[in-house]
Formats: C-alpha cells, sequence, structure tokens
C-alpha cells in the first residue's frame, strides 16, 4: 500500500497560499485550508496578551486533528494531501511573537512527520494585500519569513521555493516537484 504524503503548503502571510490550495482542490486533490476561527480576534494585533496563546492552542489541536484522521483514512485515489500551514507553523508563530508553547507541541511534530519537501511561497510584496484575518503589515511578514524558513531548516525540511508566477504555474510546479 501507498503511503500517504503529507505535505505542507507554506510561507509568510499575504504569499498565495489559500489560492493555490484552492486550485489543487479544483483539480480533486485533498487539501486542508489554514485554520481559522471567527470567534479570535486576529492576535498579531494584540501580542501581549494571552490570546496569542489561546489562539495558537485552537490552531494546534485542529490542525492536530486534520493530521491524525488522515492516518487512517486511505480511502482515496491520490496518496497526497495538501495542508496550508502546519503545525509547525504555529510553533515558529509563537517564537516570532516571544511566547512560550508546551513542550509536548515540539514532542509531537518530532513524531509526527510531514513529507520532507515543504512547499514555500516567499514574501511577495506585489500580491500582499490586509484585510479582515491578514492586519500584519508587510514589514512585519518579514519577520515571519525569516523565522519560519529558519525553524523549517532546524527541523530538517527540505524547502522547495515555489516561483511567483501565476497560479496554474505554480500548482504545476508543485505537482512536478512532489
Amino acid at each position: 500500500m501507498k503511503k500517504i504524503k503529507k505535505i505542507i503548503l507554506t510561507g509568510a502571510p499575504g504569499t498565495g497560499k489559500s489560492s493555490i490550495i484552492n486550485k489543487l482542490k479544483e483539480n480533486n486533490y485533498k487539501c486542508f485550508n489554514e485554520v481559522w476561527d471567527e470567534n479570535f480576534k486576529n492576535p498579531s494585533t494584540n501580542k501581549d496578551s494571552n490570546q496569542i496563546i489561546d489562539f495558537s492552542r485552537f490552531l494546534f489541536d485542529e490542525r492536530k486533528k486534520h493530521f491524525e484522521i488522515n492516518e487512517i483514512e486511505s480511502n482515496f485515489k491520490k496518496k497526497i494531501i495538501f495542508y496550508d500551514r502546519s503545525l509547525i507553523d504555529i510553533i515558529s508563530y509563537l517564537k516570532t511573537y516571544n511566547k512560550s508553547f508546551p513542550k509536548e507541541w515540539t514532542n509531537y511534530i518530532n513524531l509526527k512527520y510531514y513529507y520532507n519537501k515543504v512547499f514555500y511561497c516567499p514574501l511577495w510584496s506585489e500580491i500582499y494585500v490586509k484585510n479582515k484575518m491578514r492586519l500584519e503589515e508587510y514589514d512585519e511578514t518579514i519577520n515571519i519569513d525569516k523565522n519560519m524558513r529558519k525553524l523549517y531548516k532546524e527541523l530538517n525540511y527540505n524547502i522547495i521555493e515555489i516561483p511567483k508566477k501565476s497560479i496554474n504555474e505554480r500548482v504545476e510546479f508543485i505537482l512536478d516537484n512532489i
């Protein structure tokens, strides 16, 4: 039986990840959108509160469910699952904002391996747009990007940078490089 490849699509905010995920879904790939809950105010606007910890705990628990459900769910033809962000991203954000997180999160990530290639959407100021969910200033995304790349490298993932091209070309690049 062919093993399921759990592929991370990541990068700083506003780099086109969700558009790529939507196109992959159109092509009948199993994908999980970025986890978000409207009940939480964007914690990037309130970095000094504990809300970022509560928000991150929610994100981690939800993404963990997605990861574990699909370990036993193998009834789809393409043995590939794409994740718009990962458990690793949550820890990266917390590190970016100098927030602590439970040690068991790191332990869990070290036990549950995603596919070793991580498809990374680079910073792209020309397409970056602030909105109700993405409140970071572009300058803030530079720091997020730096910390995210660093953590993935520390965890020995092979970062494959997605070229700044059309959505179709980006999807084709990903599929050609799995």
